[in-house]
């Protein structure tokens, strides 16, 4: 049971949420705190995958496009997955960005503007450390400034984290020229 709680990869209120669950069953959950519930916001958000929308399917051929639909079942790894992967194509970094940001945009409260925005840093981190790439207009102060902030969040899993970290010491961010977005 131990190994499976952390395979899960929960924090400590989360277990015990989960364990008091299983003692007392789903009437008399514990209410999520803001930090618990961005927590599994972002566990959730991460774990999605990137809808075929945007410009990978602006791409694709007008007789494709229809069946893109039948595709998004098909998308593979997890947007997770696709930020921690030195093989993920810029392209699809880009596009995990806009989806960032179409969610924050869209967002119903601060704490899913909150992952979206850990998430939109996060697809613009992975450019940068995997394949030296710019995916984003802002100033190169803003951004180490985000990759430091970010790296310091305990509510975000430690690979976005070493992710964050990484980024922010990245000495040639200043140089590198954006990249076609």
């Amino acid at each position: 049971m131990i190994n499976k709680i952390e395979q899960m990869r929960l924090n400590a209120e989360q277990t015990k949420q989960l364990l008091h669950l299983g003692l007392h069953g789903p009437d008399d959950q514990i209410p999520l705190d803001s930090g618990v519930h961005r927590e599994q916001h972002l566990f959730d958000f991460l774990r999605s995958k990137l809808p075929l929308e945007g410009t990978f399917k602006k791409t694709l051929p007008a007789m494709i496009q229809s069946l893109s639909e039948e595709l998004k079942t098909l998308s593979g790894s997890s947007i997770e997955e696709l930020l921690l992967d030195a093989k993920t194509e810029t392209r699809i970094l880009i596009e995990i960005k806009e989806y960032a940001k179409e969610r924050g945009t869209s967002a119903q409260n601060e704490t899913e503007r909150e992952v979206a925005l850990a998430v939109y840093y996060a697809a613009i981190a992975s450019a940068l450390v995997y394949h030296n790439a710019r995916i984003s207009e802002h100033p190169c102060k803003y951004l180490k400034d985000a990759f430091s902030k970010l790296g310091k969040n305990d509510w975000l899993p430690s690979s976005l984290i070493a992710l964050f970290q990484v980024a922010h010491a990245h000495r040639s961010l200043d140089t590198i020229e954006l990249t076609d977005t």
